[in-house]
């Protein structure tokens, strides 16, 4: 059995090179991901779109093999990332939750924090 902090390792390394590689190959990152600061309720929580998250799904189901599969923003909301069915992919839940720890640890708090690129 492998030590938990090799596996937390490989899945950091795998979410760092895959973030890389997204920003490469888009270049400039697509506009239409970046909306600015997300609409949020009397709470202060970020307000999401069940349509947009319906409509993804219909054009991009579930992944079927057995695993647990999450829809994750590619940019966070918090960081301006817009609901958008362009903003959408799916994860494994293991790269999701890596991904969401990385997020808050990095970008922070509320609100288009100073950490987002």
């Amino acid at each position: 059995m492998r030590p938990a902090s090799l596996s937390w390792i490989r899945v950091t390394s795998a979410i760092g090179a895959c973030i890389t590689s997204m920003a490469a190959a888009a270049g400039a990152m697509d506009e239409t991901r970046y909306c600015g600061p997300p609409p949020r309720d009397a709470s202060g929580s970020i307000i999401r779109r069940a349509d947009v998250l319906r409509e993804f799904e219909r054009r991009h189901p579930r992944p079927n093999d057995g695993r647990r599969w999450y829809r994750d923003h590619v940019i966070p909301l918090a960081c301006g990332g817009c609901d958008a069915v362009a903003n959408l992919q799916w994860l494994p839940e293991e790269m999701w939750r890596a991904k969401s720890q990385w997020e808050r640890k990095v970008y922070g708090g509320r609100g288009l924090s100073e950490g987002c690129p």
